[in-house]
């Protein structure tokens, strides 16, 4: 099985005058990873996006991230998405 996974840390959120570079090709990914512009350059976050039978196959401590799990990141996440006051 094969996946294509689109790395949308320098271009997504708008970066390229669509809310993800892939739009412009009118392409769907099976994984899109994201960062920089979660937090609205206030700190340094990431996510990664895919579908449920994709996701799921993953269980706890099988991934990483550098700022995985930190509180000042969500917060930031949250603030700067409008999805909660952090």
């Amino acid at each position: 099985m094969y996946f294509f996974i689109a790395d949308e840390v320098q271009t997504g959120i708008a970066r390229t005058g669509k809310l993800l570079a892939c739009e412009w090709e009118r392409f769907r990914p099976d994984v899109l990873i994201l960062g920089k512009a979660l937090s609205g350059g206030l700190y340094p976050i990431s996510a990664v996006l895919a579908d449920d039978d994709i996701m799921l196959t993953v269980k706890p401590g099988e991934h990483g991230s550098t700022f995985g799990r930190e509180p000042c990141g969500r917060s930031c996440c949250h603030c700067s998405t409008g999805s909660g006051e952090g």
